[in-house]
């Protein structure tokens, strides 16, 4: 796993976007929640020291969208510490049941989802049940613990979204993102859609294309990444 090449290319990121933003970008909302998750990772892993004011590049991410991102950034360094030093039956147990306090307490979701998690022969099982429903899964393996950390999380993150698009891309969002940290990829700013007009992914490769050339007339010189 490379979580610090992940997070060191966080900054490269969210530099990124805010100097697209500065140039005239004007974000979605999923591309201002994909750049608030990455700055409140920052602050979570003590990277970044303080919260910087953000209504320069966040116009229009709703209170909820914000709580919902550093939710999920709590939980997913919280994912990736448990992998780095492994899982217990309490440690899973006082984990989850954390996770679901903390999205309840913070009116992330209004449905009440509890948790119970049990040692059968040696095998975890866990049980997550709401009135209406109840799933049970065995967690063996360090990724059977991964699958259901992240199932928890993204269903807590997901369930009040009221639009289908919208609930699907954040309950995957997570998943999407511990992909890249295991495949040592660095972050990619996210780009919701590809159109001739001036959107973030036309900005950010056109920036790229001028900080490669090298001119010869200005004292300061430009390198590509």
């Amino acid at each position: 796993m490379f979580y610090e090449n992940y997070l060191k290319s966080l900054r490269g990121n969210i530099s990124s976007v805010s100097k697209a933003v500065r140039g005239g970008v004007v974000l979605t909302r999923l591309e201002e929640f994909d750049y608030l998750f990455k700055k409140e990772l920052l602050i979570v892993e003590g990277v970044r020291n303080k919260r910087p004011v953000l209504n320069k590049v966040i116009r229009n991410i709703t209170s909820s969208d914000y709580r919902l991102a550093h939710f999920y950034a709590e939980a997913f360094s919280s994912i990736i510490n448990t992998i780095r030093n492994g899982y217990s039956v309490k440690g899973i147990e006082k984990q989850f049941k954390y996770f679901t306090k903390q999205a309840t307490s913070k009116y992330i979701c209004s449905v009440n989802l509890k948790v119970s998690v049990k040692d059968l022969n040696g095998k975890i099982t866990v049980s997550f049940s709401t009135k209406t429903n109840s799933e049970d899964y065995v967690i063996s393996s360090m990724q059977e613990y991964v699958r259901v950390a992240f199932c928890l999380v993204s269903t807590l993150g997901s369930l009040d979204e009221t639009d289908n698009g919208f609930r699907e891309w954040f309950h995957s969002y997570l998943s999407n993102e511990l992909v890249k940290v295991d495949k040592g990829y660095n972050a990619e700013p996210f780009v919701e859609r590809d159109r001739i007009a001036k959107d973030l992914k036309s900005y950010i490769n056109s920036d790229k294309k001028d900080r490669s050339f090298k001119s010869s007339d200005s004292k300061i010189i430009y390198l590509a990444k």
